[in-house]
C-alpha cells in the first residue's frame, strides 16, 4: 500500500514536470521561430537595399513585379 502511494506520487510529479517542460518548449520554439522571421527580414532588408543601389533596378523592378 505505501508503496503504490509512492509511486503513485512520484507519478504524478514526473507528469507535472513533463507539462512543464512542454510548455518551456513551445516557448523556446516560438521564440526561435521569431528570431529566424526577424533575422530573414534583416537579410531581404539588406538585399534589398544593395540592389537598389544598382542603376534602374527600381525601374526593372517595377516592370517584373508580379501583378495582383
Amino acid at each position: 500500500m505505501k508503496r503504490t502511494t509512492q509511486l503513485e506520487k512520484r507519478s504524478s510529479t514526473l507528469e507535472e514536470r513533463n507539462s512543464r517542460i512542454k510548455e518551456e518548449r513551445l516557448l523556446l520554439d516560438s521564440q526561435l521561430s521569431d528570431d529566424r522571421t526577424s533575422g530573414r527580414s534583416k537579410l531581404a532588408d539588406a538585399v534589398t537595399k544593395n540592389i537598389l543601389r544598382i542603376p534602374d533596378a527600381k525601374v526593372l523592378a517595377r516592370r517584373t513585379r508580379p501583378k495582383e
